[in-house]
């Protein structure tokens, strides 16, 4: 895996990612079959529950977290399949913590194979994508700083 967004040619997707903004809104821990435990963005190295492992500057997470991103677009785009309207102008998306990373060096969260949470999605987030995000200059915020095919 690497850190690094690739060197593709700017194509129709990469694009459409440079327009989308968005943060990170939590991390669920899931224990057991049916009970789930909601861990906030400010508490994501402090917490036992969440932290898999850590090796020289990098921090893995475990399995049983699923991360929640929030994505705004910057214009209203439409929504395809069976999705219960017609455009949306943000989404919320998701990642497995075993796809989830953070480079302590670099201070940024890597979510790679995210995909669409929801039934209302669009045609430009279909397949699975990359995101990065960093800590927000105030505050105990993760925004996103690129996404990525």
């Amino acid at each position: 895996m690497s850190d690094e967004e690739p060197d593709a040619k700017p194509g129709k997707f990469q694009k459409f990612a440079k327009t989308l903004k968005g943060y990170l809104v939590m991390v669920i821990v899931k224990k057991g079959r049916h009970t789930l435990e909601k861990v906030a963005p400010a508490d994501l190295l402090t917490t036992d529950d969440v932290i898999r492992s850590q090796q020289m500057n990098t921090v893995y997470f475990k399995h049983n977290t699923l991360w929640k991103v929030n994505l705004d677009f910057k214009k209203p785009l439409r929504c395809i399949g069976q999705a219960v309207r017609e455009t949306t102008d943000w989404i919320l998306c998701h990642a497995e913590g075993r796809h989830v990373r953070l480079d302590i060096n670099e201070k940024r969260l890597y979510l790679d194979g995210c995909t669409p949470c929801i039934a209302s999605s669009v045609r430009e987030l279909m397949e699975p994508f990359n995101i990065v995000l960093t800590r927000a200059d105030k505050g105990d915020d993760w925004v996103v700083t690129s996404v990525y095919r």
